[in-house]
């Protein structure tokens, strides 16, 4: 292979202009669409960020067709790219600016933290000084790009969008004949049932669809979180809980308008953890992630702003886990039962709110082995999950295998693939996903079970394992195992995932004959993209005012129909499905 020529357009890179724009993580998102994908490209010459070649849009290389800037950087993967010359650059220019660039977004993406120790002598962390967390673009009081006019466009679509599945929905009881029981008419819709939830006194208010500004590759945490809020029992026992302030101190309930706690959490995003002078205050300095997670669902549940920054929980949450320091793209099944466990763990909040955290996430399995011998069976309980796990490949696979044995059988064989052409794309079912999860599974060979009976003193022997549940709580997490390791090293399992809207039954899970209830969806955790490690998180929620789903991506929301969930009719692969027992 020869020498790959050297670029000469690298010469154009405007190094001031770019290290601004890269500097804070907000902006790594495509300036046209908002889009947060595993392909967003930043212009070298005017700081310009598209989304790329491979997304829908293609805003980068729409923006090099406009303006003839050549040279674009990667900024996950920190990739040059050159579209004169349609290769990738290898070289640098003569001031070591490319090299510079990819610095400062490394230092943005492993960004650490060192401790301090408070007058009581508890140690918390907190982040180095060398390196603060920046401003967000939303901070200030004047937001030219999220103002007063775009809240209420956004409104005015949104109840636009609301009329029309009220109209929608005259129309299908119509076609049923049961347009008589309807008298009400569009323009005049009736307040839905609310449940008592904050902000519904206010009849022109949308609850929960107030979306998440990214602010650099936390697209995970916005999806989780979204759910999260949609679900009822978090909704009622952070609503009842202390406002967050109080639930450090120990005192009791105090009422707090959300135009307070929005205002408060900007000053708390703002506040440099570093300043020494400022140590000793835990409760001000370190707010706990429920605080923290409180305030931000009740700014979201009273529906006054179209979208709001996260960066005070981000700030709480990197200082309580610090795996998740920095702005690099992390996986949401592990954000979400970090954020559980960092939850029950803190001491600092009340102990009532802790439990109840516990007991309605926690699901308590127990481990049967039957030994072939003696008839001897062992028990073993393990610690409590907040996320059942479920192995799509493994069901996916099965189902095929017997696929392809009946039509042995039959004679009938499917038509032949070239060896060049892609695995199939599988599918499945929850429900079946769940009866391979409970499958009883045979120890024989190499994976005999060592008995510890009288009769079997120790000795190798084949017996049967089997995984049930004793009691599910109020909320179920399914976690869709999407990785898979092979000869070609780590990769995604792209098959497809059926599950019930409402319905959901679980006694096929439960070890004894008590049915918990049924279950019905709130809320999906959509990947997007080729590869788990990188792509893109979105998420669909629930909305009871609505009867329907909400598509979140970021700051965006659309409606969508329960039927085009049901169907399948929505982009990405689900991740993480939340299910709550239907009332």
């Amino acid at each position: 292979m020869g020498d790959v020529a050297a670029c000469i357009h690298v010469a154009c890179i405007n190094y001031l202009t770019v290290s601004k724009k890269i500097s804070n993580p907000s902006t790594w998102t495509c300036d046209q669409c908002s889009s947060n994908t595993e392909s967003v490209w930043i212009c070298l010459q005017c700081a310009h960020t598209g989304c790329g070649r491979t997304c829908k849009n293609k805003h980068a290389q729409k923006h090099y067709n406009q303006t003839r800037h050549p040279v674009v950087l990667h900024i996950n993967q920190k990739m040059l790219f050159c579209y004169d010359c349609d290769d990738w650059i290898l070289n640098d220019n003569q001031f070591g600016y490319v090299t510079l660039l990819r610095e400062q977004i490394c230092r943005l993406q492993n960004q650490t933290f060192d401790s301090m120790k408070t007058r009581s002598g508890s140690v918390i962390p907190r982040p180095k000084r060398q390196f603060q967390f920046v401003k967000q673009k939303d901070d200030d009081d004047v937001r030219p790009d999220f103002s007063a006019e775009f809240t209420a466009q956004r409104y005015y679509h949104l109840m636009l969008q609301k009329r029309c599945v009220a109209s929608w929905k005259l129309l299908k009881f119509a076609g049923q004949g049961a347009l008589s029981l309807v008298t009400t008419p569009c323009n005049s819709l009736p307040p839905s049932p609310r449940n008592g939830f904050p902000g519904e006194s206010s009849g022109r208010r949308f609850l929960g669809r107030t979306g998440l500004r990214n602010i650099g590759n936390t697209c995970y945490q916005n999806a989780t979180l979204m759910c999260l809020s949609s679900m009822s029992a978090i909704r009622r026992l952070l609503y009842d809980a202390p406002d967050a302030n109080d639930i450090a101190q120990r005192l009791t309930l105090k009422r707090r308008s959300s135009e307070d706690l929005y205002h408060e959490a900007k000053r708390i995003a703002r506040t440099n953890t570093a300043n020494p002078a400022i140590e000793g205050k835990v409760a001000d300095v370190v707010p706990t992630v429920l605080c923290q997670m409180q305030k931000l669902f009740r700014v979201i549940w009273s529906g006054k702003w179209a979208g709001v920054s996260p960066a005070f929980f981000v700030k709480s949450f990197m200082m309580t886990v610090p795996s998740f320091q920095g702005y690099m793209q992390h996986d949401a099944h592990e954000f979400l039962t970090s954020l559980l466990e960092a939850i029950i763990v803190c001491k600092l909040d009340i102990q009532h709110v802790r439990d109840s955290i516990r007991e309605s996430f926690t699901c308590k399995q127990v481990s049967s082995t039957t030994c072939h011998q003696c008839k001897t069976v062992s028990q073993y309980r393990a610690p409590g999950n907040f996320c059942i796990t479920l192995d799509l490949d493994a069901t996916c696979n099965r189902l095929h295998n017997e696929s392809q044995r009946i039509q042995r059988t039959t004679g009938r064989y499917p038509r032949r693939q070239s060896s060049s052409s892609r695995l199939p794309v599988l599918s499945c079912s929850l429900e079946e996903c769940l009866d391979d999860l409970v499958a009883p599974v045979e120890l024989a060979g190499t994976a005999s079970y060592r008995c510890e009976s009288t009769y079997c003193s120790g000795s190798l022997a084949s017996a049967t394992k089997k995984d049930q549940f004793i009691s599910l709580p109020q909320c179920i997490l399914f976690h869709i195992n999407r990785t898979k390791w092979d000869s070609k090293g780590k990769r995604k399992i792209m098959h497809r995932l059926k599950f019930p809207i409402n319905g959901l039954d679980l006694s096929r899970i439960v070890s004894n004959d008590q049915v918990t209830g049924l279950y019905r969806l709130m809320g999906i955790v959509l990947h997007h993209g080729c590869d788990i490690d990188q792509g893109h998180y979105t998420s669909l929620c629930y909305q009871e005012s609505l009867q329907s789903f909400v598509a979140f991506n970021d700051l965006a929301s659309e409606i969508m129909m329960v039927e085009d969930i049901a169907d399948g009719n929505y982009s990405g692969h689900p991740y993480l499905l939340f299910y709550e027992i239907q009332r």
